[in-house]
């Protein structure tokens, strides 16, 4: 992360750009904790099978994400290929969603990818894309 120029309780994902900030007192002040709404892993075609975030402290699975793999030709189909990999998002009851889990600033978290290894494959990648909110 990166410290927000002129601030001390500030980190940034993106320089000077405040809506990438997160407020690391106010983190501290809920006892470490944030509430994750948002994870959706990315990786690419065509060896990607699955993704996996755990809390490696609590032993739970946060998130799986499993891709789509076209089976056409069309635009956005294309056989073989991851074509979407649907995300975890988490809220309200009241809209259909589980409860946030509450991820800590010290906590210890795995990421495992799952791949297709029959072929070799140039650029077999994977990250995690993920948002958060205040626990408070």
């Amino acid at each position: 992360m990166v410290v927000n120029p002129g601030s001390t309780n500030n980190a940034c994902m993106v320089t000077n750009d405040p809506n990438a900030c997160g407020d690391e007192k106010r983190i501290a002040a809920s006892g470490g904790e944030f509430e994750l709404v948002y994870a959706a892993g990315h990786c690419h075609a065509p060896a990607c099978l699955s993704m996996e975030l755990w809390d490696a402290d609590r032993n739970e699975l946060l998130c799986r994400n499993e891709p789509t793999i076209g089976a056409g030709q069309g635009v956005h189909d294309e056989k073989g290929f991851v074509v979407g990999i649907a995300p975890c998002v988490w809220g309200a009851a009241a809209d259909g969603l589980r409860p946030p889990p509450r991820v800590r600033l010290d906590g210890n978290y795995t990421s495992i990818k799952r791949v297709n290894s029959t072929h070799g494959h140039w650029g077999v990648m994977a990250l995690w894309q993920m948002r958060g909110a205040y626990a408070d």
